[in-house]
C-alpha cells in the first residue's frame, strides 16, 4: 500500500494513549467512575430532551412542521448524531439500574424519557443505520449470551416502546391536530439512499489484497474499481464501518475484532460465575456498546 506511513506514525501514538488510559484505569474505582459517567450522561440527555421539546413547541407556534431540519442535532451532519445515539442507547438499561438517592422516584422515568426522546429523533430522522445497528446488536447479543441477555433486552424493548409512543404523539397526532392534516417530511423508507454503490466498491477493495486490505486512507485515495461507484456521488467513507475496515485494513483485522468479541463472551461467563448473576446488565450493556 502507498499509505502505510500513516499507520507507522499513527499507531505508536495510539498505543501510547491506550497504555496511558489503561494505567489510569488501574488506579481509579471503575464502579464509581461508571456510576458517575452514567449519571452525567442521563442528566445531559434529559436536558437535551427538554431543549428539543421547548424548540418543538416553538416550531409549532410559528407554523413550522419540518422538525427534522430545525431540531438541534449538535453536528454539521445529522448522521453523526445518529452515531452518538447508536453508542448511547445500549447503555440506558444499565442507567436504569442505578440507585440515585437524590431522586429515587424520578430517576427511572427520567432515564426512560431521555432515552425515549433520543429514540424519537432516531425515528424522526429515519436513522436507518442506527436502527440496523441496534437490531444487529440485539441479534448478536442473543447469539453470544443467549437467554442471559433478557434483562438488558427487556429494558431496551421498553425504551423502544416509549420512543414509538413519543413519535406517534409528537410526529403524528399533534401535527394532525395543529395543521389540520398530517405533515410528514421524513417518510419511512428502507432504501439504501445511494449507499449500495459505496458498499460494492468497499467490498471490491477488500478483495484486492485479501486479507490485508488496501491500506489506511485508501478509500479516499484509491483508483475506483466499480462502474457503479464511478457514476455515483463520492463520499469520504462508504457509510459502513466494517466494510471500510475490511477495505483499508483487511478482513484479517475484522476477524481479530471478532475474536476479541468471543473473548469478551468468555469473560462474561467468568463474570457471572464470580458474581452469581447470570443476567448482569452491566456487562450486557458494555458488550452491546462494543458490538
Amino acid at each position: 500500500s502507498h499509505y502505510y506511513f500513516v499507520d507507522v506514525l499513527f499507531m505508536p501514538f495510539w498505543l501510547l494513549g491506550v497504555l496511558a488510559l489503561a494505567s489510569w484505569m488501574r488506579q481509579v474505582d471503575l464502579d464509581r467512575l461508571l456510576r458517575f459517567s452514567l449519571f452525567a450522561l442521563v442528566l445531559l440527555e434529559f436536558l437535551y430532551a427538554c431543549l428539543a421539546l421547548f424548540l418543538y413547541q416553538s416550531l409549532l407556534r410559528t407554523g413550522e412542521s419540518n422538525f427534522v431540519e430545525s431540531l438541534p442535532w449538535g453536528y454539521h451532519n445529522i448522521r453523526f448524531w445518529g452515531h452518538t445515539a447508536t453508542w448511547l442507547l445500549p447503555l440506558m438499561p444499565l442507567a436504569l439500574k442505578l440507585r440515585v438517592s437524590l431522586m429515587p422516584h424520578f430517576w427511572r422515568p427520567a432515564v426512560y424519557l431521555s432515552a425515549g426522546f433520543m429514540g424519537w429523533m432516531v425515528l424522526l430522522s429515519m436513522a436507518r443505520g442506527t436502527m440496523l445497528a441496534l437490531l444487529v446488536t440485539m441479534l448478536a447479543m442473543g447469539v453470544l449470551t443467549g437467554r442471559k441477555m433478557w434483562p438488558w433486552l427487556r429494558d431496551m424493548l421498553r425504551i423502544a416502546v416509549v420512543s414509538a409512543c413519543i413519535w406517534l404523539l409528537l410526529s403524528r397526532l399533534i401535527p394532525l391536530l395543529v395543521f389540520g392534516d398530517e405533515v410528514i417530511h421524513k417518510s419511512v423508507h428502507l432504501t439504501s439512499s445511494g449507499r449500495m454503490p459505496m458498499w460494492l466498491e468497499s467490498w471490491r477493495m477488500s478483495l484486492e489484497y485479501f486479507p490485508l486490505g488496501m491500506g489506511a486512507q485508501s478509500w479516499v485515495a484509491h483508483d475506483i474499481l466499480t462502474q457503479e461507484y464511478a457514476a455515483s456521488t463520492k463520499f469520504g467513507s462508504p457509510h459502513n464501518m466494517y466494510l471500510q475496515w475490511a477495505a483499508e485494513y483487511g478482513w484479517l483485522y475484522v476477524l481479530v475484532l471478532g475474536l476479541f468479541m468471543f473473548r469478551a463472551l468468555d469473560i462474561r461467563y467468568l463474570w457471572c460465575r464470580l458474581r452469581g448473576n447470570d443476567g448482569d446488565t452491566r456487562f450486557d450493556s458494555l458488550l452491546a456498546l462494543m458490538i
